[in-house]
């Protein structure tokens, strides 16, 4: 009685191993369905699909008592093992008594794992009925997959940062793998249609062989900005494709902004003025002339004071805006302190194409000359014009008279003491008080009657 009894309990533990054994059965798109001497699994679907590391899913599984003789307490477990965790903390479903062919549809919130890579993973379902000591255990495929395309721009700059008109540069674009798998055949291109550049000594399209996880690769493209382009922002297309983990195409695209535009070049000069001495007092004006490429906005000078002399009324004047290759001038008033030549200093405030306000103190020499200097370079007129005038009349008539005198005394020395001795008569009798009286007395006279006739 003993022996039959010890060799029922061996039949029984080795039914029990082959059982667990005929469980492992993989699932997938190749074999939907478990079957075990008790059980039948279904994966009836998973959501998200793919799924992806960090996230969580749910699974449906359908399961049904295959075997020849009801259950009284069975259980369904999720296995947790890696990349495969319980995300709720709901890892076990009892089911209670299962009769024959009787089928029971199970749901698990199942998270992955951070750091799971892309690849086909299994995920583990025991079914057990209470009490026995090995459970029936099968495997469903799960694809897991980043949810992005995994290969991303981690920065992109340009040197030098604003682009000048007519000037080469490099754009740099540096590619990141965020994925935990390989990224093959990486294809950049810079789509310049358009835009005022033009590829310098290369193409517009690169490639990246490979690209590892967390993997970085700068991809850099020689530009030249045209001649005549405006200074302004540019939008620029940037395409990629490459092929992922499953070898599955990715395109991305993206706009680069590239910058074009350069410093103002200003220069400011002297355009007129009536201050040539120390002491004079007039107007100042000073031109400004916009000879780079950038346009200016809200354009205004503001003479700076000094020692060497002072201003005027205002000292600062708006402009407006101020294209290329054109200029303003600015008036001012200023008095000469110095002597020397006198060094203005101009602060020049203004608006760049981006909007930036910008300001610079420029300085523009203002000549100073002696007075004699300043006759002999007709930069003044020399004081006393009409007295000279009537002297050198005087003179002429002088002159006059002693030819006249020569003629008939056939002297000239002669003939000048007695033109001179006549003349300085005349003199004498012209000043007297009694002819001044009757000069200022006749003049209005003399006048009218003038303007009768």
């Amino acid at each position: 009685m003993k022996k039959i009894l010890l060799l029922m309990f061996v039949f029984v533990l080795c039914f029990n191993l082959v059982h667990a054994y005929e469980s492992y059965v993989s699932t997938g798109a190749e074999y939907p369905n478990v079957e075990t001497n008790q059980f039948r699994f279904e994966n009836l679907k998973y959501e998200p699909y793919p799924v992806s590391p960090g996230d969580y899913f749910e699974v449906w599984i359908k399961i049904t008592n295959y075997g020849a003789q009801e259950m009284s307490d069975v259980t369904i477990e999720l296995e947790e093992e890696y990349p495969f965790s319980s995300y709720d903390g709901e890892k076990e479903i009892n089911l209670g008594k299962m009769n024959i062919n009787q089928q029971f549809v199970v749901k698990f919130k199942v998270k992955v794992d951070d750091g799971a890579v892309e690849r086909v993973e299994k995920l583990k379902i025991k079914a057990y009925e209470n009490g026995w000591s090995v459970p029936a255990i099968a495997e469903f495929s799960i694809q897991i997959q980043t949810r992005s395309a995994s290969v991303d721009i981690a920065s992109i700059e340009t040197d030098p940062k604003r682009i000048i008109p007519g000037s080469k540069a490099v754009v740099n674009v540096n590619l990141k793998n965020t994925a935990s798998t390989l990224m093959r055949d990486i294809l950049v291109k810079l789509d310049l249609g358009g835009v005022p550049f033009t590829p310098l000594n290369s193409v517009n399209e690169k490639k990246v062989r490979k690209l590892s996880p967390n993997e970085e690769v700068v991809v850099s493209f020689d530009v030249i900005a045209d001649p005549d382009a405006e200074s302004k922002p540019y939008k620029v297309p940037l395409k990629f494709t490459f092929y992922d983990g499953l070898d599955v195409l990715q395109s991305k695209n993206y706009t680069v902004g590239l910058l074009v535009g350069s410093d103002a070049e200003l220069q400011l000069d002297i355009e007129e003025t009536e201050v040539y001495t120390k002491g004079d007092s007039g107007k100042l004006i000073i031109s400004l002339s916009n000879i780079g490429p950038t346009d200016l906005k809200f354009v205004s000078l503001q003479l700076m004071g000094s020692d060497d002399y002072a201003i005027i009324g205002t000292n600062r004047v708006y402009l407006g805006n101020l294209e290329s290759d054109d200029f303003e001038t600015g008036e001012f008033k200023i008095s000469s302190i110095s002597s020397k030549d006198i060094p203005l200093k101009v602060l020049v405030d203004y608006k760049n194409a981006y909007n930036e306000e910008e300001n610079k103190v420029y300085e523009v020499n203002l000549p100073m000359y002696s007075g004699g200097k300043a006759v002999a370079y007709g930069l003044v007129k020399k004081n006393g014009g009409l007295f000279s005038i009537i002297i050198y009349i005087i003179l002429v008539i002088f002159v006059y008279c002693w030819y006249k005198e020569w003629r008939l005394q056939k002297d000239i020395g002669k003939a000048f003491k007695i033109v001179l001795v006549r003349w300085i008569k005349k003199v004498i009798r012209f000043i007297r008080p009694k002819n001044i009286k009757r000069i200022i007395k006749e003049t209005p006279k003399k006048f009218k009657k003038f303007l009768r006739e």
